[in-house]
């Protein structure tokens, strides 16, 4: 499953919340140019603060990885100039590792 947070982001700014569901891995696409910037994945925790995933600041477009359960997260954009980002999430599908973990 994907999720689009940023689609030609072309200013410092934030995303809106969405849901991602994970088992555990969580793969982060960044395309175009950041402009100088940093891209933070930012979570919601329990009691509604804003926390920064771990290995979710991002300086340079590429796949990263993060490694996360289920959280309600966003994308902010902060200190670019001139940027043009793309930002999706994609999770692994829960059925299909639970059928890999069964055949192996």
């Amino acid at each position: 499953m994907s999720t689009t947070l940023f689609e030609n982001q072309t200013a410092d700014g934030s995303s809106a919340w969405a849901p991602i569901i994970s088992t555990g891995l969580v793969n982060l696409y960044v395309s175009g140019d950041l402009g100088g910037g940093t891209l933070t994945i930012e979570a919601l925790d329990p009691g509604s603060n804003i926390v920064v995933v771990d290995g979710g600041v991002i300086t340079t477009a590429g796949m990263h990885l993060i490694e996360a359960g289920s959280f309600k997260g966003r994308a902010v954009l902060t200190g670019s100039a001139a940027a043009n980002v793309n930002a999706y999430i994609e999770v692994e599908n829960v059925k299909t590792r639970l059928a890999v973990r069964l055949r192996v």
